[in-house]
């Protein structure tokens, strides 16, 4: 008898010494924002959409180069001339970018 209060003992404290408020406790996964793509090749003349994944919050579109790629409030991009141009989508106070080529 006096061996299996012993081990009762041990294993009550050894239950109460470790934390188990972390076995119930479990970390929600959040998915990391991110843009469907982050370089395109576009014909003159030809379109594609840009968009920022796992995002609930408006964001903003913007070309460095307008007159190469323009892109709209939607995230339309239209290909003008041939070049290259960034487009910079902003959400968050964070900027996310995509290298877009534009060929003819």
């Amino acid at each position: 008898m006096k061996k299996y209060t012993v081990v009762l003992l041990f294993i009550l404290c050894a239950f109460f010494l470790y934390p188990h408020t972390r076995l119930a406790y479990y970390k929600p996964i959040i998915p990391k924002r991110k843009l469907t793509a982050t370089a395109l090749t576009l014909k003159v003349g030809k379109t594609a959409y840009l968009h920022l994944q796992h995002s609930k919050k408006p964001v903003r579109y913007y070309s460095t180069a307008p007159y190469i790629a323009k892109v709209s409030p939607f995230g339309k991009i239209t290909g003008r001339r041939t070049g290259v141009a960034i487009i910079k989508v902003i959400a968050n106070k964070k900027c996310y970018r995509c290298k877009v080529t534009v060929v003819k």
